[in-house]
């Protein structure tokens, strides 16, 4: 029952983050840099991977280049999901 209630909580983060309104391109990369560090196999690897290039190819997300404190002052134009994915040290 662990095991069940681990992976349930590690998908509900993962739709909390998802549905965040505004976040930085730095709270991505940790996140994505935190999944591929829960990899523990071939299988899950393949998994993660699906996800993440699902989630480029959908051009979900626009991510502020700096934090996100008050006022939001990172850069003008977004970054994608993939430009993120790129940015970050997940792979």
């Amino acid at each position: 029952m662990s095991w069940f209630s681990e992976r349930v909580g590690h998908l509900v983060r993962d739709v909390q983050r998802q549905t965040a309104t505004h976040r930085s391109a730095d709270e991505l990369a940790a996140d994505l840099e935190s999944q591929a560090r829960r990899v523990s196999g071939p299988q899950s690897a393949i998994e993660l991977l699906t996800k993440w290039v699902e989630r480029a190819d959908s051009n979900q997300g626009a991510f502020s280049l700096g934090s996100c404190g008050e006022g939001c002052h990172g850069l003008a134009e977004p970054l994608s999901f993939h430009q993120s994915l790129l940015r970050s040290h997940a792979f």
